[in-house]
C-alpha cells in the first residue's frame, strides 16, 4: 500500500458494518409488525413495507442503522423533520405519522406509500 493512501482513509482492512444494515426478510416481525416487502436499502436507512400483528393495516417504516443511536440528537431531528413535513399539503410528500425508537433502532413511520410494486 502507497503511504499516502492512508492519509487519504484508506485501509488494508474491510470497513465496518453495523450489523443492522441487513435487509430484513419477508414475514419477520419488527416490534407489533410484520415485513411484507422491503422497499429500498439506503445509506442510513431501510424502507419496508410492515403490517401491524393485530390490526393488519400497512404502514411504510423507515429503520435506521444503529449508529443513529450514538448521536443523541437523532430522533430529535426526525421528529422536526415530521412537524416540517406537516406544513406540506402535497399528495407527493408522504407524512411521518411517528418517530420512535423501537428494537433499539430509530425509526421513522410514513403514511403508506403507494409507488410502483
Amino acid at each position: 500500500m502507497d503511504p499516502d493512501d492512508s492519509q487519504l482513509g484508506f485501509s488494508d482492512r474491510p470497513p465496518k458494518k453495523d450489523t443492522a444494515e441487513r435487509k430484513m426478510a419477508p414475514s419477520e416481525k419488527f416490534g407489533n409488525f410484520r415485513v411484507v416487502r422491503c422497499i429500498t436499502v439506503g445509506l442510513i436507512a431501510s424502507y419496508y413495507q410492515m403490517q401491524h400483528l393485530r390490526d393488519l393495516y400497512d404502514v411504510t417504516v423507515g429503520v435506521f442503522y444503529p449508529r443513529t443511536v450514538e448521536d443523541p440528537k437523532f430522533l430529535q431531528r426526525l421528529r422536526s423533520l415530521q412537524k416540517t413535513l406537516e406544513g406540506f399539503d402535497q399528495t407527493g410528500i408522504p407524512k411521518i405519522l411517528d418517530a420512535i425508537l423501537l428494537n433499539d433502532q430509530h425509526c421513522i413511520f410514513w403514511s403508506r406509500f403507494t409507488a410502483n410494486r
